[in-house]
């Protein structure tokens, strides 16, 4: 989803489980909203130096330079709308630098989905699959959320990362939660279920 307004184009993609918002510099101009496939996009932008985009007749019109392409476009009405954040409970800020790191130990089984998340109780930061475990320091306002692992890979080291989490209404569903990290925000849904008792695991002094 592309809406450019002032001097920033807001960008948004979604894979219904992950939602991320950011910003680009532009030029001062009025485009969208406008849905195109990220794909197509993507194939059309050069590595260096500019892009006009001009939303023209259901379809996104990007000229450089050398080249002109027209993509077709969808309506921004039918894109899935943002998460309703007004209940969101403030956690603190999540350091990216040791979540990305303990992300890497997390399950890539689909089999064991509670696995495959990064696990914050408010005292660490946990992942682990089966054989390995990453623990981390990790003092956020919670009692215990799963994150999806691959929201490490979204997250920017060096910029700062204010975490808030929305309850679900159904008990033991995991809700969601927002990370602001730079100009990036990403809204993930939370893994549903009941982390192991890694504490359990840890060898003793």
């Amino acid at each position: 989803l592309l809406e450019a307004g002032g001097e920033y184009l807001r960008i948004t993609a979604t894979d219904m489980e992950r939602r991320v918002v950011t910003k680009a510099a532009c030029a001062p101009g009025n485009l969208g909203p406008v849905v195109v496939p990220p794909k197509a996009l993507l194939a059309t932008l050069p590595t260096t130096g500019y892009v006009d985009l001009i939303s023209s007749d259901g379809h996104l019109v990007a000229e450089t330079e050398r080249s002109k392409v027209t993509i077709p476009a969808g309506d921004a009405r039918d894109f899935p709308p943002a998460p309703l954040m007004m209940d969101a409970q403030s956690l603190g800020q999540l350091n990216v630098g040791l979540f990305r790191e303990v992300a890497k130990s997390a399950a890539t089984d689909v089999t064991r989905p509670v696995l495959m998340g990064v696990y914050l109780d408010g005292e660490n930061m946990v992942a682990a699959d089966g054989f390995n475990m990453s623990i981390a320091p990790c003092p956020l306002a919670t009692t215990g959320i799963i994150v999806p692992a691959s929201v490490a890979n979204l997250l920017k080291v060096g910029e700062s990362a204010a975490v808030k989490w929305v309850p679900s209404s159904v008990p033991r569903l995991g809700g969601i939660v927002r990370i602001v990290n730079g100009y990036h925000t990403i809204y993930a849904q939370c893994i549903d279920g009941t982390y192991p008792a890694y504490k359990q695991l840890m060898p003793t002094p």
